[in-house]
C-alpha cells in the first residue's frame, strides 16, 4: 500500500478505510512498544527528569503571569533557548538524526540537542506540571495556503494551549502564536507574512495513542474554536514584555538555578544511549 494513504485524511477520517486505519494503528502499537521500552530501560533517568521538571515549573510559575498559558510558554521557551536547562548552557537546535527517548521526548532538552518534537514535549511537561494545557499538535507548516492540505505529510509539531477559553497554537521552535481559522487550519498571528499550520491527525493517533474517532472529535472542537474572540496584539506585546523584563531582572537567580540544576542534569543524562 502507498505510504501516502497513511497521512491522507481522505483515506481514513471520513470513509474510515479499514486497511489504512489498520496500518496507522499498527504504527501506533509499534510506537507504544518503544515507549514501554523507554520506561523500563531508562526508568531512573525518567524519574530524575520529572523531579527536575517540578523545579523548572516552579521557576516558570514565579516568572510568568499567573494562570496564563501564553506567558508561561513564552518564559519557558526563552529560558530553554538560552540552554538554561542543559549542561553548560549548551542547546543545539535542528540537529539531524537525533536519538529519542520514545514517550519522553523532553529529555532531549536536558541532553542539549533538540528539534521541534523535543521542545514541544518539554513545553508540555513543564506546563502540565503547572496544570496548564499544552498538548502536542502534529501538523504541516508552510508559507502558503493549501487547497489539498489533507494529502500532505506532517513536517512539524507545536503546542496546543488554552488561554481565556480559546485554543491557540504556540510554536516554540519558531516563536510563533497561531489562531484557528478553520477546523484543521491555523494562521500565524501578529506578522505581515503569516505561516499556516494544518492538523495531521494520523500523527496524533500514532504518537498520542488516540483513535480515529478521537481525532474526528478534536476536529469538531476546532471547528467551533475559530469563531471565538482572540487575544489582541497589545495584550500579546505586554506578555512578551513581561517575559523579557522578568528574565532580565532575575539573571543572578537564573545563574544560581542553572548551577543547582547540574546534579539533575547529570542524573538524567547518565548512561543514555
Amino acid at each position: 500500500m502507498d505510504n501516502q494513504e497513511c497521512y491522507n485524511e481522505d483515506c481514513y477520517l471520513d470513509i474510515n478505510n479499514s486497511d489504512v486505519v489498520k496500518i496507522i494503528y499498527g504504527l501506533r502499537d509499534r510506537y507504544m512498544k518503544r515507549v514501554l521500552y523507554s520506561a523500563m530501560h531508562y526508568g531512573s533517568n525518567i524519574e530524575e527528569y520529572y523531579k527536575y521538571i517540578k523545579r523548572i515549573s516552579y521557576l516558570v510559575k514565579s516568572m510568568s503571569i499567573p494562570d496564563n498559558a501564553i506567558s508561561a510558554s513564552i518564559v519557558l521557551n526563552k529560558l530553554t533557548k538560552t540552554g538554561m536547562f542543559s549542561d553548560n548552557y549548551c542547546l543545539v537546535l535542528r540537529t539531524p538524526n537525533i536519538k529519542d527517548i520514545a514517550g519522553f521526548l523532553g529529555i532531549n532538552i536536558i541532553r542539549g540537542e533538540a528539534v521541534c518534537r523535543h521542545i514541544t514535549g518539554f513545553q508540555g511537561d513543564v506546563l502540565g506540571e503547572l496544570n496548564l494545557m499544552s498538548e502536542p499538535f502534529y501538523c504541516y507548516v508552510g508559507k502558503k495556503k493549501l487547497e489539498d492540505a489533507g494529502k500532505v505529510e506532517a513536517n512539524h509539531v507545536i503546542n496546543l494551549i488554552l488561554y481565556k477559553d480559546n485554543l491557540y497554537g504556540y510554536d516554540a521552535m519558531n516563536d510563533g502564536l497561531y489562531q484557528f481559522v478553520d477546523d484543521s487550519v491555523m494562521e500565524e498571528m501578529f506578522t505581515p507574512k503569516p505561516h499556516y499550520i494544518y492538523y495531521k491527525p494520523y500523527m496524533d493517533i500514532v504518537m498520542q495513542n488516540t483513535s480515529v474517532n478521537g481525532a474526528n472529535n478534536l476536529i469538531d472542537i476546532f471547528s467551533k474554536i475559530k469563531e471565538k474572540e482572540v487575544i489582541s496584539q497589545e495584550e500579546y506585546n505586554y506578555i512578551l514584555y513581561w517575559a523579557d523584563s522578568m528574565i532580565k531582572k532575575n539573571s543572578s537567580l537564573l545563574d544560581d538555578f542553572h548551577e543547582s540544576g547540574k546534579k539533575y542534569i547529570r542524573k538524567i543524562t547518565n548512561h543514555l544511549d
